[in-house]
């Protein structure tokens, strides 16, 4: 004889676990990572000469376009391969303050060689920007600005995704870098 109280009891179990399945707003997935490198770089911007002394996650092109999934888990292994001191900031994401990339306020900068695992799970979709965050002027002048986009969990449908990172450079007419800092202004 099934009594009302059990009842009550297993129907309420299986309807609370039915929902909790199913109204997870992002289904589990694998988490995406990266490895990226800050370097030093050559690459062409203005003439058929390669500018030197530019930083990049890569040593002859601009830094890539990094692609995260909303509510999916996203580990970016960055590794300074500078002389200087740098950490990696991720412009304008919710994440947790020790992911920030803020030097000695959410984690000590990187000296050469040294690696730090980035890791949160994107909250919201969009597209964001990452630089670094030691000797930021002097790097992002160099180079070293790119960007992040988060994708929502199931695609837009749009027809194409055009990414433009744009970028001005002090250079000269051989295409390699005049000072970054004058006077007026960097």
């Amino acid at each position: 004889m099934l009594h009302r109280r059990h009842f009550l009891q297993t129907s309420g179990a299986l309807v609370a676990a039915a929902g909790l399945g199913g109204c997870d707003p992002f289904p589990s997935a694998d988490p995406t990572e990266v490895s990226l490198d800050i370097q030093p770089a050559a690459f062409n911007v203005k003439t058929q000469a390669a500018t030197k002394n530019m930083v990049s996650l890569s040593a002859n092109a601009p830094p890539p376009v990094l692609r995260a999934r909303q509510g999916v888990p996203f580990i970016a292994n960055v590794t300074n391969r500078l002389t200087d001191y740098t950490t990696m900031h991720w412009h304008g994401i919710r994440l947790p303050n020790q992911m920030d990339g803020v030097p000695y306020l959410t984690q000590f900068p990187l000296r050469q060689d040294e690696t730090f695992q980035y890791s949160f799970t994107p909250p919201d979709a969009g597209t964001y920007w990452y630089h670094p965050h030691c000797m930021t002027m002097e790097l992002m002048a160099l180079g070293l600005t790119g960007v992040l986009i988060v994708d929502e969990p199931e695609a837009p449908g749009f027809d194409s995704d055009v990414v433009l990172n744009l970028r001005d450079f002090r250079l000269g007419e051989d295409g390699q870098f005049l000072d970054l800092f004058t006077a007026r202004g960097a």
